[in-house]
């Protein structure tokens, strides 16, 4: 399986840092049991950017740290229970499926990263980790939903080495519920 990470508006983002997220993808959509070519669109915001979108596609007038806008939904399910649906992704010029559009924050991000006491990298891994997940049908309405969505995210990350390495003694950041 592959996994082509497209990158909009990438200012400083480093050929690494993509390789990364792409593992990110992989290690995801192998855990969830998928294979094949899949694209994923990723947009670095700034802080302004963010908010706008932000405001403009969920009525909220603040800024996030990330974003995702699925190219499918899969009621009461992921992206494994429906074949059908992911086949509708294919892009016909490239032959991948184009799971949807990631935007993260890079402002919000390398704040995170400070106050969580985390790298960059995990950090800005987290993000896209979680906004894939999103784009694989995962969400974190309910208890159960989030618990099926931070399992996701902790196999990804934890495949990678990129384990919380925080040690502020907050609640929010050992959990790191969104």
């Amino acid at each position: 399986m592959t996994v082509k990470v497209r990158v909009q508006g990438g200012q400083g983002v480093s050929a690494a840092t993509i390789g990364l997220l792409e593992s990110i993808a992989e290690s995801l959509l192998s855990h969830e049991g998928l294979d094949g070519r899949y694209a994923v669109d990723v947009c670095f915001e700034d802080a302004v950017g963010i908010r706008r979108v932000n405001r403009e596609h969920r009525g909220v007038d603040h800024a996030t740290d990330v974003l995702s806008f699925p190219g499918e939904t899969y009621p009461g399910g992921t992206a494994k229970a429906f074949p059908k649906r992911l086949k509708r992704l294919v892009e016909p010029e490239t032959g991948c499926r184009v799971l949807g559009d990631i935007m993260i924050c890079l402002d919000k991000a390398a704040e995170q990263a400070r106050t969580y006491g985390h790298s960059p990298e995990r950090e800005l891994g987290y993000l896209f980790a979680h906004g894939m997940c999103h784009l694989l049908g995962y969400d974190h309405c309910g208890k159960r939903e989030r618990a099926a969505m931070r399992a996701m995210e902790e196999l990804a990350m934890g495949d990678l080495g990129l384990t919380r390495d925080c040690e502020c003694g907050d609640e929010l950041c050992r959990d790191e519920t969104k």
